[in-house]
Parts: C-alpha cells; sequence; structure tokens
C-alpha cells in the first residue's frame, strides 16, 4: 500500500487506462501492438488471450512446435516483453 503514488498508475504511454500486466501487454493501444507485429513477422496467426499468463502459453505451447521451435518461441516472448 501507497508503494506507487497515485499519479504512477496510469499507463505510462498516456492512454488514459491504468497500467496493469493484462493492459501493458495485452490491451494497450501502443504495446499491445507489439506482439500483433511479432506475430506478423514470424507468420503466426492466433487469437489474442485475455491473461499474460494464457498469452505466454498460447505463444509457445499450443503452436504444437518441435521442442527447440518452442523453446526459440518463448526466447521471443520473453525478449518482446523485457522490451515493453
Amino acid at each position: 500500500m501507497g508503494i506507487i503514488q497515485h499519479d504512477a498508475e496510469w499507463c505510462v504511454i498516456g492512454c488514459g487506462e491504468i497500467e496493469s500486466d493484462a493492459h501493458l501487454f495485452l490491451s494497450c493501444n501502443f504495446f499491445g501492438q507489439v506482439w500483433h507485429l511479432v506475430r506478423h513477422w514470424l507468420s503466426v496467426h492466433s487469437a489474442d488471450p485475455l491473461t499474460v499468463v494464457d498469452h505466454y502459453n498460447q505463444f509457445g505451447v499450443s503452436s504444437e512446435l518441435a521442442k527447440s521451435q518452442c523453446s526459440f518461441m518463448y526466447l521471443i516472448w520473453y525478449a518482446s516483453s523485457w522490451v515493453i
């Protein structure tokens, strides 16, 4: 309680939404678009999940790739998340 000041709760891009993991990684008009660009770059087509955990799982496991390809997909997910 009181760790983050009230004026620091808002998304850093200035979209007017409260910053949360789901907002920042999935629904923010700016940062959320990173995933669309990454999927386009990888030629991967998928629905947008509602939680970050589902997004992570969908990014590798549900794509039915070989184990080495899943590891590569997770590496891309982690790198993209770090950038965001």
